[in-house]
């Protein structure tokens, strides 16, 4: 059974975020969004994912301008093929907020499933991986 830990509802995202750690920029895939943080995920390089206070950086479909967000990392995971991080996003313009609400509600209006049990078929990237181990996150 999943337990939502989330404030607001996850939205299924399939767009690219810039991260900014400690002078370093990484491309990172958003898996789901909300009003309150995010899932990004990376192919795994080996090392660990940013940890703590970052900058996160989201080109919105359709928008002209990138959202700004000063995020934290609440949860990582790293497998033998993807670095994860959940981020709970702590600071960002209200100009931004009221994009990125305007894009969720409309989004889950298209969706309308619940996530992430379900996908509808061609929506995003379909990433196929081997069963976990005990040792897999």
């Amino acid at each position: 059974m999943h337990i939502e830990r989330r404030e607001s509802p996850r939205i299924p995202a399939n767009f690219y975020a810039e991260i900014r750690h400690q002078n370093q920029s990484q491309r990172w895939f958003i898996n789901d969004l909300s009003q309150s943080g995010a899932y990004l995920e990376r192919v795994s390089d080996g090392g660990p994912p940013p940890h703590g206070h970052l900058e996160l950086s989201i080109q919105i479909p359709g928008q002209a301008e990138a959202l700004h967000i000063q995020a934290e990392t609440v949860y990582e995971c790293t497998d033998a093929l993807f670095s994860g991080s959940a981020l709970r996003f702590r600071g960002m313009s209200s100009s931004h907020r009221g994009i990125l609400h305007s894009w969720l509600q409309s989004t889950q209006r298209e969706v309308q499933l619940p996530f992430p049990e379900v996908v509808p078929a061609g929506f995003g990237i379909h990433i196929f991986r081997p069963p976990p181990t005990s040792s897999d996150c």
